[in-house]
């Protein structure tokens, strides 16, 4: 009995004197350890979370912006090179009224506006689908379906937003005995081949040419570039030159906005980005 209680009096004596544990610095560093490593996570969430919340907000203010028009979008925009393939010519695009009230797109009252990363213009209105005589960035438009200065439902209407200049060459077409100068026809005769150049692009009326040789009063021409179409003219037009240097250069990879105000109702915005290489006609979507 006396060795029993001996052996048990051992055993508390050890325990009692036993201090191994966990101090007071080793559990501030696990401290420290929890903490950092909930910061870090918690500022992945928010951030993420930031992110998300920012390309909503993106994503729900265009989406407002088409609901609140009845102005939509017909078919892709489509987009053409200047000459020298080193930037965008003009962009086009189509838009219908999906509404049962005409919107008035009145030239003298409607507002266009491109901008971009470096620049942000009022277009002026040009009377033709090329821009002649304008020295700054234009806009045009052409009833596809419909007529008028409003568009009513179900019509459709084509916007051409240019980035070039045209400079009056000073002379007129001067066919032999005043005949029309046809579709078909590659020799376009003038008053004076003094102005022109080889790779010169002209103009007469809605229709782009290139220049390809010139002899006398007569010039040998490509008809219907930069996506225009051939077509019959008649005698005595004056002749346009697409100046060599742009109003605006658009080049590669560049986000950039159209927007169209109408003198009532919401505003159409056209949203799109160069492509990495510049072509003839491009596809923007």
């Amino acid at each position: 009995m006396k060795n029993f209680m001996n052996g048990i009096n051992r055993f508390f004596k050890v325990g009692l004197n036993d201090q191994r544990g966990i101090t007071g610095l080793e559990t501030a560093i696990v401290l420290i350890a929890f903490v950092v490593v909930a910061a870090v996570f918690a500022f992945a969430v928010i951030t993420t979370g930031l992110f998300s919340s920012e390309k909503a907000a993106q994503s729900a203010s265009a989406g407002l912006g088409e609901a609140s028009t009845t102005l939509t979008p017909k078919g892709g925009v489509v987009a053409r090179a200047n000459p020298a393939l080193s930037s965008l010519s003009t962009v086009q695009f189509k838009m219908t009224n999906s509404g049962s009230d005409a919107v008035g797109l009145d030239p003298n009252s409607t507002l266009l506006t491109y901008s971009d990363t470096g620049n942000l213009v009022t277009l002026a209105r040009s009377t033709t689908s090329t821009g002649v005589g304008l020295t700054s960035p234009w806009w045009y438009s052409e009833w596809k379906l419909g007529t008028g200065n409003a568009l009513d439902s179900g019509e459709v209407v084509e916007i051409t937003v240019g980035f070039f200049s045209t400079t009056d060459s000073t002379t007129v077409t001067a066919e032999p005995a005043a005949a029309d100068f046809s579709s078909t026809d590659v020799t376009l005769t003038v008053a004076s081949g003094a102005p022109f150049a080889v790779n010169d692009v002209i103009y007469l009326d809605n229709e782009q040419m290139t220049v390809t040789g010139i002899a006398g009063f007569d010039l040998t021409v490509t008809r219907g570039v930069n996506g225009t179409t051939a077509a019959t003219h008649v005698d005595g037009l004056a002749v346009n030159i697409l100046n060599t240097t742009q109003t605006m250069s658009v080049s590669t990879n560049e986000p950039f906005k159209v927007e169209l105000i109408p003198a009532q109702g919401a505003p159409f915005t056209v949203t799109r980005t160069s492509p990495v290489e510049i072509t003839t006609v491009m596809d923007l979507g």
